[in-house]
């Protein structure tokens, strides 16, 4: 593995079953957050082989390739808190659930936040007078998590993390995992240890993008080696079953083009299962999310797509370079699976940690937003896709002197002077 970087799983992640069929073999791609300062770095960069399976016994859907941890977190780049919308989300989130169970909690109870990133979720429970601890594989965002004065662990979340954690700070009442419930090849000793620092009266919530939403909105950005499973609530609901914990809530959120946040507690506690979780799953069997023919149609869907994209270059700026917008984690899987591999000329993102480095898709030149003047008649393709209004709405006076953005997602479409006003008021 050492020498490769990466190996295939065999089994499902979730019911360990090992029929898994093939659904989808997509381009190969690099791993998005390796940002360079010289061009001769991209010699290391590795283009990652990314096939999606479904599990015949639980309907579980996976990537197959598991990138080695200590390549795939290395110098990490993304911030929960550089997004506001995402800490509003947090403290939104905070505040319900502090509501929600406060028969349960009370103040300097331990709450533990799995992937937590620079702290920013966490920050709010602190806020409300809890006391935190953070447990996430990125040293550097650990560094700044630490500075910012949320105590966070360096690690995978493992078992010898978990007896640390267990020894110094005891169970705790909330344990969280946002965003980072896909990110373990190894989901059973994942729960085992959840259940480990789990007060017996304890609630764990995770939020996962909801395979529901990917289905139906098409969102091919959210694949990459990251996101090593997608899951549906039948698949979940079986996986908490055979691990002796019970689904006890889901609740959807918007962020991320459509996420669910579920509850799950020890299978002898006092909570009961709530009507949500069944709704999900009639909803899941009705509309056939997890079957082959609805998963093949997705990608039949994606591949039409991408056959509009290279006409519409082709009809409008035929052999013209293509500027990316957004130096997402998402990139190279929408550059590369949409027929843009060696296409882009630059990227254009603000990030302090990407502007002026180089990038692993392609070594294109990451610039800030300040020289998008001169890309007046380039097109530019939107790679950060959960953005795409934002992105618009920043730059409405350049579309007015004849700039153009195509968007990937929901579906493409070219913005220019003639219809920019009317997109970013829907």
């Amino acid at each position: 593995m050492k020498d490769k970087k990466f190996f295939q799983s065999k089994h499902c992640r979730l019911c360990h079953s090992r029929e898994l069929y093939k659904i989808h073999d997509f381009e190969k791609i690099p791993v998005g957050e390796k940002y360079f300062v010289n061009k001769k770095f991209y010699k290391n960069i590795i283009q990652f082989p990314m096939t999606l399976y479904r599990c015949s016994s639980c309907y579980n859907i996976q990537i197959s390739e598991v990138i080695e941890p200590s390549y795939l977190w290395s110098n990490y780049t993304y911030l929960s808190g550089q997004t506001k919308s995402i800490d509003n989300h947090f403290l939104e989130f905070v505040n319900n659930l502090t509501y929600k169970y406060k028969s349960i909690i009370k103040k300097d109870d331990l709450v533990l936040d799995i992937g937590s990133n620079d702290g920013s979720l966490l920050k709010h429970f602190k806020n409300n007078n809890f006391n935190v601890v953070g447990v996430d594989p990125a040293l550097n965002i650990v560094k700044i998590a630490n500075k910012n004065r949320i105590k966070t662990l360096h690690g995978l979340f493992d078992k010898k993390i978990a007896i640390k954690i267990n020894e110094n700070f005891g169970k705790a009442k909330f344990i969280t995992a946002f965003n980072v419930f896909a990110h373990t090849n190894e989901m059973k000793n994942f729960i085992v240890n959840v259940k480990k620092l789990l007060h017996h009266e304890g609630v764990f919530i995770f939020e996962v993008q909801y395979l529901g939403d990917i289905i139906k909105n098409k969102i091919l950005g959210t694949f990459f080696h990251e996101h090593m499973c997608h899951y549906s609530i039948t698949s979940l609901k079986n996986f908490f079953k055979i691990n002796k914990m019970k689904l006890i809530d889901i609740e959807r959120v918007n962020i991320q083009k459509g996420s669910i946040i579920g509850y799950v507690s020890h299978i002898n506690s006092s909570f009961k299962e709530l009507s949500s979780v069944n709704s999900f799953i009639k909803y899941e069997k009705n509309k056939k999310i997890y079957h082959k023919k609805t998963l093949f149609n997705f990608f039949r869907d994606i591949n039409k797509n991408k056959i509009k994209l290279n006409n519409l270059l082709e009809k409008n700026f035929v052999n013209k370079p293509i500027i990316g917008y957004g130096a997402a984690r998402s990139g190279p899987t929408l550059a590369y699976n949409f027929g843009l591999r060696n296409k882009i000329k630059y990227i254009i993102d603000d990030h302090f940690m990407k502007t002026n480095k180089y990038s692993p898709l392609d070594c294109v030149k990451v610039l800030s937003s300040r020289k998008i003047n001169k890309f007046i008649d380039l097109p530019i393709v939107i790679l950060a896709y959960l953005h795409s209004k934002k992105i618009i709405k920043m730059h409405q006076k350049f579309i007015s002197k004849g700039g153009t953005f195509i968007l990937l997602h929901p579906k493409i479409k070219l913005i220019n002077y003639k219809n920019y006003y009317s997109f970013i008021k829907k």
